[in-house]
């Protein structure tokens, strides 16, 4: 015999029969299987629609993400471009100060 009915108490499809025989009222809450058939539709709707929309909401954060990460990237060569900028600036000046130096032991030296 085609399940006609569902008893919520066991959550499982029953026939005329079973109704009668395992599954009466009060005891049972035995409703038509289309209205659950229903029900269950209209949940999964819900559900899938809050999952479409929390799926959208995680791509739009994995697409902030990426775009901080490629951000804080360009900002790390660009600090590493101007320290060797720095660096070499320094390594020229402290090279002119050390051949003045030299130039002053030289000329003192020459001197006496």
């Amino acid at each position: 015999e085609k399940m006609r009915f569902y008893c919520k108490t066991h959550a499982v499809p029953v026939c005329r029969d079973c109704i009668v025989l395992d599954h009466s009222k009060p005891e049972h809450d035995v409703v038509n299987v289309a209205d659950v058939a229903k029900e269950l539709r209209s949940s999964s709707q819900k559900m899938l629609s809050n999952l479409r929309r929390s799926l959208q909401s995680t791509e739009n954060d994995i697409q902030t993400s990426d775009k901080s990460v490629t951000d804080i990237d360009a900002k790390s060569k660009e600090a590493q471009r101007l320290v060797d900028e720095k660096v070499k600036h320094l390594v020229t000046f402290i090279q002119k100060q050390g051949e003045q130096s030299k130039a002053r032991v030289v000329a003192a030296c020459g001197q006496e």
